[in-house]
């Protein structure tokens, strides 16, 4: 097992020791199947041995389970960055920026392979593109519900960055009072929803608002602002 080239590369520590124990394990088993009808005293020996392994194997997968808790991150979305090439660079972001480190995957590794099942070239859509993706989403330059589409952009050909793609969509940023003003629109043209379903309408108006802004203010924003407007409402303030 080689050191990796950054020695704070913790995952592709914890990675490379996985798969050594995996392959030695692999190796006494052969051993013992070999020798189990003809060599009792080597059986023996190996098999304490392979029990070592095994050992080793459950503590460091241990560690994989204490990286998942320590980004908060489900098993498969652990998994999905921990096989991949990004762990390093997520760990860098995930110290770095204030997205939150469910966010920062999502962007380095499910979006990315959800767009290749589309048949965009996973080199297309390469580690520079990536982080400066995150770090537009948090600066606030676009919002992270244009990620798949901005990606898609640079996928195809039509922009060589992120910065490129935004310009391609005319992704100019919403301000408050242009999302006010659309949110106001949706909210009169459904009235008599509102009253029927109650708060139960928040989701439909949600989806319907998220469809005008299309990409271009963050969804907690919009979600924020569409229920203030609906208490405000409830209130007999419009």
């Amino acid at each position: 097992l080689q050191p990796p080239a950054e020695n704070t590369d913790v995952v592709s520590v914890i990675k490379g020791v996985i798969e050594a124990e995996q392959g030695a394990i692999d190796h006494y088993t052969n051993i013992i199947r070999a020798c189990l009808e003809v060599d009792f005293v080597t059986a023996d020996m190996v098999t304490k041995i392979l029990a070592d392994e095994e050992g080793h194997l459950r503590e460091f997968e241990g560690f994989l389970k204490e990286y998942e808790k320590k980004y908060s991150l489900s098993p498969e979305l652990a998994l999905q960055v921990y096989d991949s090439e990004f762990a390093p660079t997520f760990e860098g972001l995930a110290q770095g920026t204030r997205l939150t480190p469910s966010v920062i995957a999502t962007l380095l590794v499910e979006i990315p392979v959800r767009l290749t099942r589309e048949g965009i070239k996973e080199e297309k859509i390469g580690e520079e593109v990536l982080v400066e993706l995150v770090h537009a989403i948090d600066e606030g330059r676009v919002a992270k519900e244009a990620a798949p589409d901005l990606l898609r952009v640079v996928g195809v050909g039509k922009a060589a960055s992120v910065e490129e793609a935004a310009k391609f969509l005319k992704l100019k940023r919403l301000g408050p009072a242009e999302l006010g003003r659309i949110i106001d629109e949706v909210v009169r043209k459904n009235r008599s929803m509102i009253l029927s379903k109650g708060e139960d309408a928040f989701s439909p108006l949600m989806g319907e608002v998220m469809k005008e802004v299309r990409g271009r203010v963050d969804g907690q924003l919009v979600g924020e602002a569409l229920r203030l407007r609906l208490r405000e409402r409830g209130r007999g303030k419009g």
